[in-house]
């Protein structure tokens, strides 16, 4: 257990390490063609508060209103390698999960929301490279305005002494029931 700032119990319930299922998989479509994405796993778990940091004042202030909500999380393998990927992954994600009816996923509400790691390696290297981190949850909706930006610009601060690199993106999903 660690300190939550943003969860008023102090801790998290989680099927971390009980998942609903491992190892499975999703199609998508891109001018590419067609290719699978992994899901590494699926668990449920309870949401946090949001922490809003105001620079202005100096200050964080937390938003408890998503506290305790259960939510699923889809922890995707490393196969993304674009945007026009990571887009086409959550369309199938979201369709997937409005489909099951285990969430609305408004993304103006933010009911779908997700990370972004991002890993550039020297072509034809099987070794991932230092990992990027894209802040904390981003709301799918922004990441849909901007996902090709992200992408691009977090590969070239990543790679920026690596001629010729691949981009591996992997993305952890989340959706509120």
């Amino acid at each position: 257990n660690y300190f939550y700032p943003d969860n008023p119990q102090n801790y998290q319930i989680s099927q971390l390490y009980l998942p609903i299922c491992i190892n499975g998989s999703v199609e998508i479509e891109t001018a590419g063609g067609k290719k699978n994405i992994g899901i590494h796993e699926i668990h449920m778990e309870e949401d946090a508060g949001k922490l809003v940091h105001d620079d202005w004042a100096d200050c964080s202030l937390v938003d408890y209103n998503r506290s305790g909500v259960p939510l699923i999380e889809i922890v995707s393998e490393p196969d993304m390698r674009s945007a026009d990927e990571v887009i086409a992954y959550l369309d199938r994600l979201r369709l997937l999960v409005q489909y099951l009816g285990a969430s609305d996923c408004k993304l103006q509400e933010g009911s779908m929301r997700a990370d972004v790691n991002l890993s550039v390696r020297e072509k034809g290297s099987e070794t991932f490279g230092t990992r990027t981190y894209v802040g904390a949850e981003v709301p799918v909706v922004v990441l849909y305005q901007c996902a090709q930006d992200i992408v691009y610009l977090l590969a070239y601060r990543s790679a920026e002494q690596t001629l010729h690199s691949k981009t591996c993106l992997a993305l952890l999903c989340i959706f509120l029931f």
